[in-house]
């Protein structure tokens, strides 16, 4: 196994797979919890706005596209793998987007 690159970011508290909470300013915060729920992430991102935060917990293996302003949150903690050799784990469509606190690995067999 190879890791390519590491960031540092943060991590959310225990939560159900997709709970939102309001923000002080104008985003949404939502809480993902990733480690059995293939796809959770990514459907958060797909209901996100610009704006939002997402904070994940767990290890997701999912390929991401982020096409919103949004930040992703993973609290020095979360993991992000894709679910193929040949598949990028995140790629970003759009400007303004923070991506924090997380290990980025490549594909594992499992």
């Amino acid at each position: 196994m190879r890791i390519y690159f590491v960031l540092l970011l943060s991590f959310a508290l225990a939560a159900p797979p997709a709970t939102f909470a309001r923000s002080n300013d104008d985003g949404r915060t939502f809480k993902v919890t990733c480690d059995s729920r293939r796809g959770a992430l990514a459907r958060v991102i797909e209901r996100a706005r610009d704006g939002d935060t997402v904070r994940v917990r767990g290890t997701c293996t999912e390929t991401l596209t982020i096409d919103k302003e949004i930040t992703l949150d993973g609290g020095g903690a979360a993991s992000l793998s894709p679910e193929s050799s040949s598949d990028s784990t995140i790629t970003v469509d759009a400007r303004n987007v923070t991506i924090r606190g997380f290990l980025l690995e490549s594909f594992r067999s499992r």
